[in-house]
């Protein structure tokens, strides 16, 4: 039996169980590290969706009156007509009615005679001369026929006007 002996040396074995041990380590530290990095993109991602839907309840909020005001209008529009007709009760009643409307951030849309068309907040409903149209001049509002609202930067009912050049 005069072979080779393999002798094993004690310290190569441990040096080979040290260089696992710190890959293992190493792995285990980048996957905390990776783990760390997903929960800090989570979190600002759910802070980012509370911002969202804060912000979308704020918005829905602001507006939730512009249904009702917008049915609203033409009564106003019937009140405004009657008081030019009629006595000082009335006429209170008009000015009370448009304070409320007032209070709830509803602006008449201030159009006149004179001013330049504009598409997002007036209709126009009638046209005097086509051929302005055509040859791309400036429209400008020749009468309102009905006043427009906003409320808050909404449009709730756009001016409609009758133009010409």
């Amino acid at each position: 039996m005069s072979g080779s002996h393999t002798r094993i040396d004690p310290n190569h074995t441990r040096m080979g169980s040290n260089r696992k041990s710190n890959e293992l380590e190493s792995k285990e530290i980048e996957s905390k590290e990776g783990f760390e990095e997903r929960y800090k993109r989570a979190r600002a991602d759910y802070i980012n969706l509370e911002r969202r839907v804060r912000s979308q309840q704020e918005e829905f909020v602001k507006f939730a009156n512009s249904v009702l005001v917008l049915k609203l209008l033409p009564v106003l529009d019937d009140l405004e007509k009657a008081a030019s007709k009629a006595d000082e009760g009335l006429t209170l009643v008009l000015k009370n009615f448009q304070e409320v409307l007032k209070s709830e951030g509803v602006e008449e849309i201030k159009v006149k005679k004179g001013d330049e068309f504009d598409p997002n907040i007036m209709e126009g409903l009638q046209h005097g001369n086509t051929e302005d149209i055509e040859a791309q001049k400036v429209i400008e509002v020749v009468e309102v026929i009905r006043k427009g609202y906003k409320m808050k930067e909404k449009i709730l009912r756009p001016v409609q006007v009758k133009v010409g050049s």
